[in-house]
């Protein structure tokens, strides 16, 4: 994922953050986009030919992500992948075929297939908030009970933290100073994701227009149970902006901190 991650366990449980470790990297090489020989990109070559059989996590993924991509009106997508590559393709041909509607995923025989040539599988706005479900649950299987992890910016917490109170206090970045710290949120339970200016945001896709997204905000944070809704929301709102957003938030119950340019 090209990204740091800090998994801090408080007990006793090597073998717990061995397993997760594990997990970890066993998902991020996946879901790799530019690796030739992940899953991703075995897809990504392949299933516009024909329907392509994918592997269980794959499938999970797939399936939350057009989910997210439904409920979200197209403002988060997983089949941009090709806006992110130096093809030398007309954005409006890319924009007229790119839709996640042109992505079909059989459940029951776990297949993914495309509708047309120019569609990508680019999960870079969902796969650190997947990933970092799965390692919480594996700590939770292995009876880790108070954990922080850290998956390039996006934090997940287990249980209560060392602190007299029990609460994490998680920071949120300036925008516009990186290192420093505009906010702090405590965080009793699920995770934190940030979409923003100061990380990624020229790479945050605007899928209506095939440009970088201009909303007029630098940081959306959303606080959600699931990683992978957090990860997804954060960049929908980040795309669409405050006013536009207000049915998605009511919609989906997140907690949303916003910060808008200067």
């Amino acid at each position: 994922m090209d990204t740091d991650y800090r998994i801090t366990i408080y007990g006793d449980s090597q073998s717990a953050l061995t397993a997760a470790v594990g997990r970890l990297y066993e998902l991020s090489t996946m879901f790799d986009y530019y690796d030739p020989v992940s899953e991703s990109s075995r897809i990504n070559a392949t299933a516009y030919e024909s329907p392509v059989s994918v592997s269980e996590d794959m499938g999970a993924l797939i399936a939350e992500g057009l989910r997210l991509s439904e409920i979200t009106g197209g403002a988060f997508g997983i089949s941009l992948g090709l806006f992110i590559e130096p093809q030398g393709h007309e954005s409006w041909l890319l924009l007229q075929n790119i839709g996640y509607e042109n992505i079909v995923y059989d459940s029951q025989n776990r297949t993914v297939s495309f509708k047309n040539e120019y569609i990508k599988m680019h999960f870079g706005a969902i796969a650190k908030g997947f990933i970092l479900d799965e390692v919480k649950k594996i700590l939770h299987d292995n009876g880790v009970e108070s954990a922080i992890i850290d998956i390039g910016g996006e934090i997940g917490v287990i249980g209560r933290s060392q602190r007299k109170d029990g609460i994490w206090r998680v920071g949120i970045n300036d925008p516009y100073k990186p290192g420093e710290i505009i906010t702090v949120h405590e965080l009793e339970s699920g995770v934190m994701a940030t979409s923003g200016t100061y990380e990624r945001g020229e790479h945050i896709i605007d899928p209506a227009t095939g440009l970088a997204a201009d909303s007029g905000l630098a940081s959306v944070t959303v606080i959600a149970e699931s990683g992978a809704v957090a990860d997804a929301l954060s960049t929908a709102i980040f795309v669409i902006g405050y006013e536009n957003s207000l049915d998605l938030r009511i919609k989906t119950g997140v907690q949303v901190v916003l910060f808008e340019k200067k």
